[in-house]
């Protein structure tokens, strides 16, 4: 069974590697840092895009823990790219990429659309930098 996800996993990377390297594919600069994003008083989520190209995410509901992302990020154009290497606890697959549409970004905030037809706003989180 070790096996099995061990070869998915080389052949997920496998497969997101080649557009890493892509000159189509970047990582805009202005996304590197910690952000925060309050849904409501309930929910707030937080993301730290990493210059390496990783990011670690935690969504808090209701003052607790629900679930942490780690991956690699990318965007292209005005896409943001996610791929998922590790999620805790599981609720999507390791290997899982996503996307967001990138509608604005300025020093202190960027606004995303989700795949899920939401948009979300993040907001620079100075004080609170996942870069675990």
């Amino acid at each position: 069974m070790i096996r099995v996800i061990r070869t998915v996993l080389l052949f997920t990377y496998l497969a997101f590697v080649p557009t890493a390297f892509s000159e189509s594919y970047d990582r805009d600069a202005r996304l590197v840092g910690a952000w925060r994003n309050v849904e409501n008083s309930v929910l707030v989520t937080e993301i730290t895009f990493r210059q390496d190209g990783s990011f670690f995410s935690k969504i808090v509901k209701n003052g607790e823990v629900y679930g942490e992302i780690e991956g690699k990020w990318l965007t292209r154009g005005n896409f943001l790219y996610y791929l998922y290497n590790k999620v805790s606890p599981p609720r999507v697959p390791v290997g899982t990429r996503d996307k967001d549409t990138i509608v604005e970004i300025t020093k202190d905030y960027f606004i995303v659309y989700s795949v899920n037809q939401r948009t979300r706003k993040y907001v620079k989180d100075e004080l609170n930098s996942l870069t675990k």
